[in-house]
């Protein structure tokens, strides 16, 4: 047999083995809410720390190619120093073309004023050896066109 009663705002009063009971299955509840949300935050603090972890290894790694490489400021700079020195040789590489090309033209121009030059002195020296022949020719002629005995005298 139940025993209820009733109280005076119309509800029905449960025993209170039935009380404990809607209590237990309440803090059932909770405990189980709780429990999930548990592992919840035991997921999350996995999580957590399973990232810290990365980023201290990522840090050890970091710091190992910080020691290698340099710092990265360091090496920035160095990039930039390098990137000028390349400017700086490209430069000279297209100042050098250029004055490779006036030095053939220079040459190109002397080459063709030495063959010039070389033909007059040929044709200077043909003429000097005619003239000599002619200078030759006449001395011996000379001779025999003045008497051998001059009179007079």
């Amino acid at each position: 047999m139940s025993v209820r009663s009733f109280n005076l705002t119309g509800s029905i009063d449960l025993p209170p083995y039935r009380k404990s009971e809607a209590i237990v299955k309440g803090f059932q509840g909770s405990l189980s809410a709780l429990q999930a949300q548990d592992l919840e935050s035991a997921k999350c603090l996995e999580a957590e720390a399973a990232a810290r972890t990365q980023v201290a290894e990522l840090q050890k790694q970091l710091e190992s190619y910080q020691d290698i490489h340099g710092q990265s400021g360091d090496m920035l700079e160095q990039l930039e120093e390098k990137e000028s020195e390349l400017k700086k040789l490209r430069l000279q590489v297209t100042q050098h073309t250029q004055a490779e090309t006036a030095l053939y033209t220079e040459l190109e121009r002397l080459s063709i004023a030495w063959e010039a030059l070389d033909k007059e002195v040929k044709n200077k020296l043909f003429d000097l050896a005619a003239v000599e022949d002619r200078l030759s020719k006449s001395a011996v002629e000379v001779p025999f066109s003045q008497p051998l005995f001059p009179s007079g005298g």
